[in-house]
């Protein structure tokens, strides 16, 4: 039995490789293929950006829907309250004060933070821009700070851990979408690094 040598590729006249199908290796090739696999990359990335925004909207949708609840309900507990019901060795649970205020406060982070989540060049961003003169959507910053007031007062009154943990949602949504986005940037420079490291042929 005797072993075939393969020969991946071979030379034309002019220099240029050439591969076993055919296919002339030479430099605008090169560049093409190159272009290529970086453009599936962008989509592929797009695709999932997008993919991951959607399913932080449906988070903040989520978690806007709580705090409307909150808000109608007479006794202004913590709804995490119904996942785990105070035992009887439990210390009473006492209203925040301003407890509507405050939610309706973290309704309107959440307002900014659906926003921030559209693409800049989107009609609903863009028009929600141009009605605040430019100051909406609020910078991470001052949402960070606005969601943190609540729970601060809820630690200073020394409320219980379910009262601190309802108050720190919007702080913890907060910091999710704004990981979320800034994963997404990550990603967006180390396309564009990649994009600067693709060959360029000569005379191209």
């Amino acid at each position: 039995m005797s072993i075939r040598q393969r020969v991946p590729f071979k030379f034309s006249d002019d220099g240029y490789a050439i591969d076993e199908t055919g296919h002339i290796l030479d430099e605008q090739g090169m560049a093409v293929e190159q272009e290529e696999v970086i453009q599936k990359l962008r989509d592929t990335s797009e695709k999932r950006n997008a993919q991951y925004a959607l399913l932080l909207q449906a988070l903040v949708a989520l978690s806007v829907l709580l705090h409307c609840i909150f808000i109608v309900s007479p006794s202004k507990h913590s709804p995490l309250m119904v996942l785990y019901p105070p035992s009887s060795t439990t210390p009473s649970s006492s209203v925040l004060p301003l407890a509507s205020l405050f939610a309706l406060l973290h309704i309107f982070v959440h307002l900014n933070l659906s926003v921030q989540l559209l693409p800049p060049g989107q009609h609903i961003r863009q028009a929600f821009t141009s009605n605040s003169s430019g100051i909406l959507p609020l910078s991470y910053p001052v949402l960070f700070g606005l969601a943190s007031i609540a729970p601060v007062v809820a630690v200073m009154l020394r409320h219980t851990w379910l009262d601190i943990s309802w108050w720190a949602a919007a702080l913890l949504m907060t910091w999710i979408v704004y990981s979320g986005q800034d994963w997404v940037r990550q990603e967006n420079e180390a396309l564009s690094e990649l994009e600067k490291l693709r060959y360029t042929a000569r005379g191209a």
